[in-house]
């Protein structure tokens, strides 16, 4: 029996690195879906099984802080990792707060 493949979301604004995440993970044999903002996310998230988020902070509209928190707050025990640019100790702190598993 063929063991189905990890489904992950990838929330990003950036074109580009929304991209670059994809392919790295497809080339790993993931099965990839994007979404570019917060809300294009929950609609995904309301409809999808995901094993795994992977989730940026700054993008325009609710952050990711946000859209974590708004999860968790669902009950939602979907894994999230932040991936984002912000690498102060204080944003890894407040992420791992709202609900985030890793940063």
């Amino acid at each position: 029996m063929k063991k189905s493949k990890a489904h992950i979301l990838i929330v990003d604004d950036d074109d580009r690195i929304r991209e670059l995440v994809k392919q790295y993970l497809n080339d790993y044999d993931f099965l990839v879906t994007t979404a570019n903002n917060a809300e294009d996310a929950k609609q995904k998230i309301d409809i999808i099984k995901f094993d795994l988020l992977i989730l940026d902070i700054m993008m325009p509209g609710k952050d990711g802080y946000d859209v974590c928190r708004k999860i968790r707050e669902q009950g939602n025990t979907l894994p999230i990792v932040f991936l984002t640019a912000m690498d102060r100790e204080f944003d890894e702190v407040k992420g791992l707060e709202v609900g985030a598993d890793d940063y």
